[in-house]
C-alpha cells in the first residue's frame, strides 16, 4: 500500500495548534485505531515523509516544521514501515535535524529511502512471499539548499537506479517522485512524459508527492503511474481538495502487477483521514474520470487547460485558506497572527502605492 504526504509537524500559521502540537499531547495513541486497520492485511506500506523529526519534542510541538522523535513509533505501530525523505521540507531542521529523523526512523524499524548516494537515491529491496520489491526516491523541488544529502531528480539517475535494481533481481521496481504543482490535480505534459520513459526502462510503479491533492492513475503498458497521492496526515484542511487524499493498494508477483485499487481517505479536523463514503466518494471518482479524460487530449489543448487549471486552482487555494486563518483567529500562535498582519499591512501598503 501506499499513501500520501505523511507531516509531522506544525504547518506556518499552525505553531502550537497542527499535528506536532496534537500529537505531543496524546503521542498518537487515538489516531491508532483510526488507522492501523487501513494497513492490517499490507505486507509493506510506503508513505513521503514530508518533515524531519528532531529530539527536542516539546520545541517540535510549538514551532514549525519539525516532528516530534516519538511520530517514528507511531508510523511503525500504524503498519507503515517506508518512507521517502526525499522532499523539500526533509531538511528545514538543518543538515542535524535530517540525520536525527534517519536515527529514530532505523530505532523504529521503519526503512527510508530519498537519501543520496553518488548523486542518486539509496535503494531499499523487500523480500515478502517470494516477491522482491525495491523502492527508490526523488525530489524535484527545490526551495531549501541541499548539501548533497537529498536524492534530486534527475533522470539519468533514476534510469541508473532502474538498471541498478534489475542488476538485484527485483520483481518490482517502485519509483517515488516529489513533483508537479501544488493544489493542481492533473499532472503536466513533461510529468507524463517523464514517467512514461521510466516505465519503459523498466519502472513498475510510479508514485508522486507534493501537490497536495489527488490526480489520477494511469496505466501505462505494464506499469501504474500514480501522478500524486494528496495528503495523509497533515493540519492543511482550509479545503477540500486538499483534504482529500487516496491509498493505492496493488497486488504485486513475481509477474508483475497483477491488480490495484484505489481508496479515498479525507482529513477530520483531527488532522487524520477516513474513508470517503456515500455521496463524496461518488464525487470524486465522477472528478478523477474528468481529469483523466483532460489527460487524454494531447498537445497545445492539454497545456492550455493545465495551465487555467493550475493559476485558478493556486488563486482558489490562496483565497480559501485566508478564509480558514481568519475563521480560526484565536486558535493560531501569537507568532503567526503577528506574522498574517505584517504580510496583510504590507499588501495593502502596496495596493495603495
Amino acid at each position: 500500500m501506499m499513501v500520501g504526504d505523511v507531516f509531522p509537524a506544525n504547518v506556518k500559521y499552525n505553531e502550537g495548534v497542527g499535528v506536532a502540537a496534537r500529537f505531543f499531547s496524546h503521542l498518537g495513541k487515538p489516531w491508532k485505531n483510526k488507522l492501523t486497520p487501513l494497513f492490517e492485511d499490507a505486507d509493506i506500506v510506503f508513505a513521503n515523509l514530508e518533515a524531519p523529526l528532531i529530539e527536542d519534542s516539546r520545541y517540535a510541538a510549538q514551532h514549525t516544521f519539525a516532528g516530534c522523535k516519538e511520530f517514528a513509533g507511531f508510523l511503525s505501530d500504524i503498519g507503515i514501515n517506508v518512507v521517502s525523505i526525499a522532499n523539500n521540507h526533509i531538511l528545514e531542521q538543518q543538515p542535524e535535524g535530517f540525520y536525527r529523523t534517519l536515527q529514530y526512523l532505523e530505532e523504529s524499524l521503519v526503512f527510508w529511502v530519498g537519501k543520496q548516494v553518488r548523486g542518486m537515491s539509496n535503494i531499499k529491496i523487500f523480500q515478502s512471499k517470494g516477491v522482491r520489491v525495491g523502492f527508490v526516491a526523488f525530489n524535484a523541488i527545490h526551495d531549501i539548499i541541499n548539501p548533497g544529502l537529498v536524492a534530486d531528480l534527475h533522470e539519468s539517475y533514476v534510469l541508473e537506479c532502474i538498471r541498478k535494481m534489475k542488476v538485484a533481481e527485483v520483481d518490482i521496481c517502485v519509483i517515488s517522485l516529489h513533483w508537479g504543482d501544488e493544489y493542481v490535480n492533473l499532472p503536466s505534459a513533461s510529468q507524463m512524459s517523464l514517467a512514461h520513459r521510466f516505465i519503459d526502462a523498466g519502472a513498475d510503479i510510479i508514485v508522486g508527492h507534493h501537490p497536495h491533492v489527488v490526480q489520477p492513475v494511469e496505466s501505462y503498458k505494464t506499469g501504474l503511474i500514480f501522478y500524486s497521492l494528496g495528503n495523509f496526515i497533515f493540519d492543511v484542511i482550509w479545503s477540500r481538495n486538499v483534504r482529500t487524499g487516496a491509498m493505492a493498494r496493488v497486488r504485486v508477483g513475481n509477474r508483475g502487477i497483477e491488480d490495484y485499487e484505489l481508496v479515498p481517505v479525507y482529513l477530520g479536523n483531527d488532522y487524520v483521514p477516513e474513508r470517503l463514503k456515500g455521496r463524496r466518494l461518488e464525487r470524486f471518482f465522477a472528478r478523477q474520470l474528468h481529469y483523466k479524460t483532460m489527460m487524454a487530449s494531447k498537445g497545445s489543448r492539454y497545456e492550455a487547460y493545465y495551465n487555467r487549471k493550475r493559476k485558478a486552482n493556486r488563486l482558489w487555494q490562496r483565497i480559501a485558506m485566508k478564509f480558514f486563518l481568519l475563521r480560526n483567529w484565536r486558535k493560531i500562535g501569537g507568532q503567526a497572527r503577528k506574522q498574517l498582519g505584517v504580510n496583510i499591512l504590507k499588501k495593502m501598503v502596496k495596493q495603495h502605492e
